[in-house]
């Protein structure tokens, strides 16, 4: 869970469209959730 607040609120918001998110295989990166909040 921390990893996913993290990601929301310190790499995702600032982020700006278009943008390209590349993460590697770590299996918390795996998670339904972090992709839905990447998209």
């Amino acid at each position: 869970m921390v990893f996913e607040k993290w990601l929301e609120q310190h790499l995702l918001l600032p982020l700006t469209i278009p943008s390209v998110l590349i993460m590697d295989n770590l299996p918390v990166h795996r998670k339904n959730l972090i992709r839905e909040s990447a998209d």
